[in-house]
């Protein structure tokens, strides 16, 4: 019988080949002022001996044989003497990218029933006291909450806030960052889409999310230490997904009238300066690679990836099966 999970939190980690960073975010989460009821982590097939870290960290068994394989392993992480923190380890068979490992987490966190989901990537350390902030701001009216993202100096992602803005921003921040869900936002727009493999999935979930309505907010208070990301555009070797997946949310795009033609314009305008600094920057290969995803952006069917991602909604909750191997959940 599973057991009640009403009103409870978990936090849904992705990880791959990072094994000491991972190492360190589970420490952070494990010391959390407000610890989540249950921790998913998702791993995408890594081959840098995570799965027999976590195997050692919350006490579960784990053969030899089984490392190649997907599987679902269920321990208590925690350290001598105190409460241990349940921990589930679902492997998958393939790396499917961030989009893939947080598809796969956020079905099952939602099939088991938990009413907040707490998103991060491995490399994601929140302080003490993110997770009680997150929740005091967090209720029906506001589902979504972000935290400020602080940089290894210290400093926050979004200095041009500044103080006047208060300490509740109606922004969506750091996606995918620490941002705290309620069950209710997956039932109203699905699974992000695992197709888009890296980069701009979670800005495609959050296009749907705003779009039906949704109230998107960031808590000042609430800190989740992640370095800051910038494109290389010399040595950068995801021009491919980093067109196609522009492309793909602009075709996805389901606004009003004009703001859904200033989205698309933005989007090409974003097209066509990336390809330009990839060849400015003398990376032929990836600028090659550019043209090469606004062909495929343009072109490859999405109907398919909406309806195994559930795009307009969850009809019947939870869903009634979910497939580790591929990430596939079937949807009524």
């Amino acid at each position: 019988m599973k057991p009640d999970t009403t009103g409870s939190v978990c936090a849904i980690v992705v990880t791959y080949n990072r094994m000491e960073l991972l190492r360190t975010c589970l420490a952070a989460i494990y010391h959390q002022q407000q610890r989540p009821d249950h921790v998913y982590v998702v791993d995408n097939h890594s081959t840098d001996g995570t799965a027999e870290m976590l195997a050692e960290l919350a006490g579960f068994s784990l053969g030899s044989e089984e490392v190649g394989r997907a599987l679902e392993r269920e321990g208590v992480y925690g350290e001598a003497g105190t409460a241990g923190l349940p921990l589930s380890y679902i492997r998958l068979l393939e790396n499917s990218g961030g989009a893939g490992g947080f598809s796969a987490g956020i079905r099952k966190g939602f099939a088991e029933g938990h009413e907040w989901l707490w998103l991060m990537d491995d490399d994601g350390v929140p302080e003490a006291e993110c997770l009680a902030q997150l929740l005091s701001v967090g209720s029906e009216h506001i589902p979504y909450v972000a935290p400020d993202l602080i940089d290894s100096n210290g400093q926050s992602h979004f200095p041009w806030w500044g103080r006047s803005a208060g300490d509740l921003v109606a922004n969506r921040g750091g996606p995918f960052n620490g941002v705290l869900l309620n069950r209710r936002v997956v039932k109203a727009v699905g699974y992000p889409m695992a197709n888009f493999f890296i980069w701009g999935d979670e800005n495609e979930y959050l296009d749907r999310i705003e779009n039906a309505g949704i109230v998107v907010t960031t808590y000042r208070k609430a800190r989740h230490g992640h370095k800051r990301t910038s494109i290389d555009f010399r040595r950068n070797r995801r021009a491919f997904y980093l067109v196609r997946n522009t492309v793909f949310r602009a075709r996805l795009y389901d606004g009003m009238a004009g703001s859904r033609k200033l989205f698309i314009l933005w989007c090409l305008y974003m097209i066509v300066r990336n390809m330009m600094l990839f060849f400015l920057h003398a990376n032929v290969r990836q600028g090659c690679s550019c043209i090469r995803g606004l062909w495929r952006g343009a072109r490859e069917d999405l109907n398919r990836q909406k309806r195994v991602s559930c795009w307009g909604g969850i009809p019947s909750a939870p869903a009634d099966s979910i497939v580790v191997q591929g990430c596939q959940t079937r949807c009524r």
